[in-house]
């Protein structure tokens, strides 16, 4: 294992979790790029404000980008997009509060906990006009804007409709000096062929604030244990799962001889694994019976999604393989690469391993948790298959009530 190399850029890691985010809205709209379109023009807002400081700015990046952390099912999705939501605040708060558990995104917490409250005061805590923090109120219009430019034909040419639907809730849902304000962004053409572009991602990081120090692989593990939190919480069945398969991961590795930063590289890829599960419908996850061929193409989709978001962040191109790899088989049999033992490392093979025996501990709709007897007569057989690594197997299943002690304490 090549392990973490150098410090991540924070806003690189974010724009992937918005990626990631994003696919919880892909059924309603597949282009949709929420997170970096709120962030892009959130950033423009603040440059003609012009009242915010280098770290002012950084943390309404930061936040614009995660602002919908508090959302994990479809249908909570839609609703939101369709403006249809009846609290809009509940998953601004929850957001906020899983956001909050990691220490340096404590300033962008209290922006995600106020993105949705109504500039008339009409908001769970009360606050209003210049109370609410100009970085929230900067991003709820931003938020808005994002989603009609996706319910139109063409955001260019229905630029008048866009922004007098948001004119016509000035004062009583926005701040009117900020719609003000994008009222003069948007009049420049180049405002909307940028929020339209394929490039998009890169006109965001053109004007985007100094990134700031750099994150440690133990900065990385508080954010991926939230992220693993926001992908269980899709469906009842797989609650907790991620976290199980970084409890046993942690613990397998260690007896596995890995180094302490080998370990927690481990951890934070088990926290991840099933990041490309938010693009799987709801009803999939939960459904008890035979899945129809088009269910199972989204299923076997995620992992390959899982890639193509940590992908672009440079420093976890080990995590994005472990990762994108933990439906692999020994023989080559896994999806969705095909990938067969020469490239499984030992990284990819704890993963699937700890993946295996926290899903047979778990419920699903399709059948019970499995008994100590059954877990290992699965597992052994997996082995015999050519599935599973038999060494790593055997150190689970040799000391197995210390790692079911493990699943049940997560769940």
């Amino acid at each position: 294992m090549q392990g973490f190399c150098g410090g991540a850029n924070v806003t690189t890691v974010l724009i992937a979790l918005a990626k990631a985010l994003d696919l919880v809205g892909k059924g309603v709209f597949p282009r949709l790029r929420h997170g970096v379109e709120v962030a892009y023009t959130s950033l423009r807002i603040c440059e003609s404000v012009g009242s915010l400081s280098a770290v002012d700015s950084r943390e309404l990046l930061w936040a614009a980008l995660v602002h919908d952390t508090g959302v994990s099912s479809m249908a909570q999705r839609a609703s939101l997009i369709e403006f249809e939501i009846e609290n809009p605040f509940e998953h601004a708060e929850r957001g906020a509060r899983l956001l909050s558990i990691v220490p340096w995104l404590s300033g962008v917490s209290n922006l995600v906990a106020h993105h949705h409250d109504r500039y008339d005061g009409d908001n769970p805590g009360r606050a209003r006009g210049q109370a609410i923090p100009l970085g929230s109120r900067i991003i709820h219009l931003a938020d808005r804007l994002s989603i009609l430019a996706h319910r139109v034909s063409n955001a260019l040419i229905d630029k008048d409709v866009i922004l007098g639907w948001l004119r016509s809730r000035a004062s009583a849902v926005f701040d009117p000096s900020l719609v003000g304000a994008l009222q003069s962004i948007a009049a420049r053409t180049a405002f909307w062929l940028d929020l339209m572009s394929d490039d998009l991602e890169q006109h965001l990081l053109d004007i985007a604030p100094e990134d700031g120090p750099r994150l440690s692989l133990e900065d990385l593990e508080p954010v991926s244990r939230v992220y693993a939190e926001v992908i269980d919480d899709k469906s009842p069945f797989t609650r907790s799962h991620s976290a199980g398969v970084a409890a046993v991961a942690d613990r397998l590795a260690t007896m596995a001889g890995c180094d302490r930063s080998e370990v927690t590289l481990i951890k934070v890829s088990a926290f991840l694994h099933d990041l490309g599960k938010l693009g799987v419908p709801d009803e999939v996850l939960d459904k008890p019976g035979s899945l129809s061929p088009n269910e199972w193409a989204s299923i076997w989709a995620h992992p390959y999604d899982s890639l193509r978001i940590l992908r672009g962040v440079p420093v976890l191109h080990e995590v994005a393989r472990w990762v994108s790899y933990h439906h692999e088989r020994l023989d080559g049999s896994g999806y969705p690469f095909g990938a067969a033992a020469d490239e499984l490392d030992l990284g990819c093979r704890l993963i699937c391993v700890s993946d295996v025996f926290q899903a047979l501990n778990q419920a699903r709709p399709y059948r019970a948790p499995m008994g100590d007897d059954e877990v290992a007569r699965v597992m052994r057989g997996m082995v015999s298959s050519g599935h599973l690594d038999g060494s790593l197997v055997e150190m689970v299943l040799e000391d197995y009530g210390r790692f079911r002690s493990l699943a049940e304490q997560i769940s």
